[in-house]
């Protein structure tokens, strides 16, 4: 185990034991990077204030500390976490799926992909404009937002849905097994049969700004072996639940 960061002022990755030492360093503030996946870590009580990237996923946490205002991506899916901090402006992908999470805070505007599955989300905060890709499958969501045209990618499995916004029919992919709804959706289509049928077809989705972050994990983490079965793992599970 390890925890690997970068500086804003280096091109390279640094390795370290714990976070209490990178706690202790004197630029501390100026990490922009952090990457602490399986650790047994259980607390992180701080963050540099110039962090872009922070990957804590396959911990112990059951709360996280005040994210910067510099934070692009956040994953921290597998923890204990059954409520976020609030979330940046700058933040685009948030994955914090498997976890206990009863409630979502409000979304950045300039958020892309959300990936909140296997939590006990029962509602969703308004959707941002901004948002491409949303994973929400596997929880007890009653109602989807309203307005979701902006929406590319739609994965609601195995929730208590319905009935889906008349904006869902713009949408690509979109995965709706195991609701309520399910047989009721395609009359939500019936000026659009082709793309129904498109739409029922049990074709596996490859998750690109989510593989994209798993490729950062297994570029930059020491246990190269770890995150490559991690990300098989994850994607026969995925291929399983389509």
């Amino acid at each position: 185990m390890g925890i690997s960061i970068r500086f804003k002022s280096d091109n390279f990755t640094s390795l370290y034991k714990s976070y209490e030492e990178l706690i202790n360093l004197k630029n501390f503030n100026e990490i922009i990077y952090i990457n602490c996946v399986n650790n047994n870590i259980s607390l992180i009580p701080v963050l540099p204030t110039e962090l872009q990237k922070f990957y804590c996923s396959d911990n112990h946490l059951d709360k996280l500390p005040k994210l910067p205002n510099t934070i692009t991506h956040m994953t921290c899916y597998n923890n204990n976490l059954t409520k976020l901090p609030e979330l940046p402006e700058s933040l685009i992908t948030l994955s914090c799926e498997k976890n206990n999470i009863f409630s979502l805070p409000s979304l950045p505007k300039n958020l892309k992909h959300l990936y909140c599955y296997n939590n006990k989300l029962d509602v969703l905060p308004i959707l941002p404009q901004s948002l491409r890709s949303l994973y929400c499958y596997n929880n007890y969501i009653k109602v989807l937002p309203e307005y979701i045209n902006n929406i590319t990618y739609l994965y609601c499995n195995n929730n208590l849905l319905n009935n889906i916004p008349y904006t869902a029919k713009y949408i690509k992919i979109i995965r709706h097994k195991k609701n309520p709804i399910e047989k009721r959706l395609k009359k939500y289509f019936d000026n659009d049969i082709d793309k129904y049928l498109y739409f029922q077809t049990k074709v596996l989705t490859i998750f690109v700004n989510k593989i994209e972050n798993w490729f950062l994990e297994i570029k930059y983490n020491p246990q190269y072996k770890y995150c490559k079965n991690r990300l098989k793992k994850e994607y026969d599970e995925l291929y399983n639940d389509y």
